[in-house]
């Protein structure tokens, strides 16, 4: 009998091809399948002796008689007869009776795979027709690639209100071969296998895409829409075909999609295709591999996302016009992902409440443009986590959160943790905080922000820090932000940028942000010639920003620079090519008081002065310790301005300065110094070896203070004490004091002047 045709065995066929009670063995299953036939579809032998549940399982593996998935159609157990095909073309030849098991070799005829049993059900209505799990004979088919979509579709069926199809068992998870899947994509053309996996998704529960390549999407994104509990897993990569995504889901629940890969073939979609990322939004799920809109409880895990011209994974719901209210998708986990190549955004997520995105890989080859972030979260955002994620060569930021320039308060992400990542080298910033509530940044490892002169593609004028912190002026501000032990290391301009834009009234500007506890190494690693500026931290908030407890050290620039409020305190920093910790003049927002006074921050080894402190009303220094401060070359000019420069502790045009407790040592020159502040107010604060720098005796003082015949100082030392060592020549110095205010009693040895001058233009020496 030709192979082609239908090979009957039953009760009379021969005793070898029977078993106990008329059933077929397993050796008949494998003599009619072929070896081939039955491992591709999934034979599990491992007897001599079978009824009809065990065929189930020669074919399927035992997960076919599983206590949980029995099989629901009583017709199995009683079929005595077998009829062994080559495909399902030949299934819908072949004669219908009950009491068959039909076993096809394969879907397609020339292929192996794909197969497996089917039975006759005579009530099973025609319109249910998939062409995978149930065939109603009556659509017609030619076996042809190219007609295969109209036979899934059920184009043609003859008898539409009719019954009776071919059925298969109801198993735990369908290979899409079973639905007419070829996987023959050769990097350039293949099988465009869209409408067999959406059909396979849309009929089963578990989709299985095993190891191959399959050709997906010539003519749009695999749609799912409306659908609950699916799940797809594999081993097999979808190549995209055409300018659309891969898989495309809407208002569905309960979706999971692991092991697979996803390649976005970004040459063809860019040069020939046109398909170029430019920013802007194109239409819904364009060109990403995977996009869930309007989705809840939904996840991808365990997958391998390449070459893509926008994004990789996508969710979001939907903003109202004019953004004031969104209807968000929920609960959207992407986790355990690698995910490369990509021109736009890695994970791209708006308007969402309750997403993970953990333990994913997301990196460019360094040869790579990539024009977006790693993660980016638009807006609408809420209860998101971003955690112990690996990011690694990212074109734009890892992380951010929130557009830029966004004028729709409504729109601010909430309640976002970026936790545990390790990020290393980006274009801009490493995570961006824009229009946020309650963010917390904490424990992120950082490599390498801001790396603009090495990336490949265009570069902005952009000033980068590995943390930065965005708002105000036509955006809504940041509230509640919270950067806390993160560890930063070699960012080419700043440790950690947080402001304000100009214009941002007080009412409307940032409030409770609080840096603290992050340690901060080599910023400003680009040459001097490149970089914008550099430094550890910058901040220009209206209201106090908390600044405590960070270590920062081998600086370009200064270690911290304040310009508005700020609360800074605990710092330790060292190894500075610039100030420790810099409060000038506010040229930005006109403040001219500090909510707090400066304490107990540690300044070592700077080539400039280790705290300055300018144009405020007042100012309170307690227990600073500042040591080998100023130590750069000598200036050149010796005078007051550059003592400033050069010294301990330095206050500019500050009305009152009230001290306390400080520790200046062995700096270039004097420990302390003041100019034009009109009262100074110190109690037991240490100055020792100073002048390291200086040659101009007044100059290298344990503390010299200056006026002017306009402003005279009044000035109090209760308890100072020093040793002048070999360069600290006078113990405090003032020129310009008020002598009817200047009041000391002070415990200072080892200094070479001591003389008290009575003039109010003379220099008065406090021994």
């Amino acid at each position: 009998m030709d192979d082609n045709h239908v090979k009957m065995t039953g009760r009379s066929a021969e005793e070898t091809q029977i078993g106990r009670n008329g059933t077929i063995s397993r050796r008949a299953v494998l003599t009619s399948l072929g070896m081939a036939g039955a491992a591709v579809i999934g034979s599990s032998l491992g007897s001599t002796h079978a009824n009809a549940a065990s065929v189930l399982e020669s074919v399927y593996g035992d997960k076919a008689k599983k206590p949980d998935k029995p099989p629901k159609e009583p017709q199995l157990m009683d079929c005595c007869n077998t009829a062994v095909l080559k495909s399902v073309l030949d299934l819908l030849a072949a004669p219908k009776t009950i009491d068959t098991l039909y076993i096809l070799q394969g879907y397609h005829a020339i292929m192996d795979y794909g197969g497996g049993l089917f039975y006759w059900n005579p009530g099973k209505p025609k319109s249910e027709h998939n062409g995978g799990t149930v065939i109603s004979p009556t659509v017609p088919w030619d076996g042809s690639r190219a007609d295969l979509s109209n036979f899934l579709l059920g184009v043609g069926e003859t008898q539409p209100n009719g019954l009776g199809c071919f059925c298969r068992p109801e198993l735990e998870c369908y290979p899409v071969q079973m639905f007419g899947a070829i996987a023959d994509w050769d990097g350039t053309t293949g099988f465009d296998n869209r409408l067999v996996i959406e059909t396979t998704v849309k009929s089963v529960y578990k989709t299985v895409i095993p190891k191959g390549d399959y050709g997906v999407g010539a003519a749009g994104s695999i749609f799912i829409q409306g659908y609950t509990g699916k799940r797809i897993e594999g081993e097999g990569t979808l190549h995209k075909m055409g300018r659309k995504g891969i898989f495309s889901f809407n208002t569905c629940t309960d979706i999971a999609i692991s092991g697979i890969s996803m390649d976005g073939q970004i040459v063809r979609d860019e040069v020939e295709g046109g398909n170029i990322w430019d920013g802007t939004r194109p239409a819904l799920n364009y060109a990403f591999a995977v996009s869930f809109a309007n989705c809840h409880h939904c996840e991808v895990s365990g997958t391998r996302i390449y070459d893509f011209a926008w994004d990789g994974l996508v969710a979001q719901g939907t903003v109202a016009v004019g953004g004031e209210t969104a209807t968000l998708s929920t609960e959207i986990v992407f986790r355990n992902n690698r995910i490369s190549s990509i021109r736009g955004s890695q994970i791209w997520l708006k308007a969402v409440h309750g997403a993970d995105i953990s333990r994913n890989k997301l990196y460019n080859p360094t040869d790579f443009a990539q024009k977006a972030n790693a993660v980016f979260l638009v807006e609408w955002c809420e209860e998101v986590t971003v955690a112990h994620n690996r990011m690694n060569f990212i074109g734009d930021n890892a992380v951010g959160i929130g557009e830029m320039l966004n004028n729709n308060a409504f729109a601010r992400n909430k309640r976002i943790t970026v936790d545990h990542n390790l990020i290393k080298t980006t274009r801009y910033h490493s995570i961006l905080v824009a229009q946020g509530e309650d963010i917390d940044v904490t424990h992120n490892i950082i490599h390498e922000a801001g790396a603009k002169s090495i990336m490949p593609g265009n570069n902005s004028v952009v000033l980068t820090a590995a943390i930065t912190i965005m708002a105000g002026g036509v955006s809504p501000s940041n509230a509640r932000v919270s950067v806390r032990g993160n560890t930063i290391r070699d960012p080419y301009e700043y440790g950690i940028y947080g402001f304000d834009r100009p214009g941002t009234s007080y009412a409307a500007s940032s409030e409770d942000i609080c840096i603290e506890g992050n340690t901060i190494t080599g910023a400003g690693k680009l040459p001097a010639t490149t970089r914008l500026a550099s430094g550890g931290i910058l901040t220009q908030f209206q209201k106090a920003v908390k600044i405590g407890s960070n270590v920062i050290d081998y600086i370009t620039g200064d270690g911290i620079r304040v310009f508005g409020d700020a609360v800074i305190s605990g710092n330790v920093l060292s190894q500075l090519i610039g100030l420790g910790i810099n409060v000038p003049a506010d040229t930005i927002w006109g403040n001219t008081d500090l909510s707090s006074a400066l304490t107990f921050n540690i300044v070592r080894d700077a080539t400039r002065t280790g705290i300055s402190v300018a144009g405020r009303d007042q100012i309170t220094l307690t227990g600073n310790t500042t040591i080998r401060c100023g130590r750069d070359v000598n200036p050149g000019t010796e005078n007051i301005t550059t003592a400033t420069q050069y010294a301990g502790i330095s206050t500019y045009n500050v009305k009152f300065v009230q001290s306390g407790g400080n520790q200046m040592r062995e700096c270039g020159s004097s420990g302390f110094v003041s100019r034009l502040c009109d009262y100074v107010h110190d109690t037991g604060s240490t100055m020792s070896e100073n002048g390291q720098v200086f040659t101009v005796n007044n100059l290298r003082s344990g503390a010299y203070l200056e006026g002017s015949a306009t402003r005279l100082v009044k000035a109090s030392f209760l308890l100072p004490q020093g040793d002048g060592g070999t360069t600290q020549y006078y113990p405090i110095r003032i020129l310009y004091a008020d002598p009817s205010a200047v009041a000391v009693d002070g415990r200072f040895t080892n200094h070479t002047g001591a003389s008290l001058g009575v003039n109010a233009k003379s220099l008065i020496n406090i021994p």
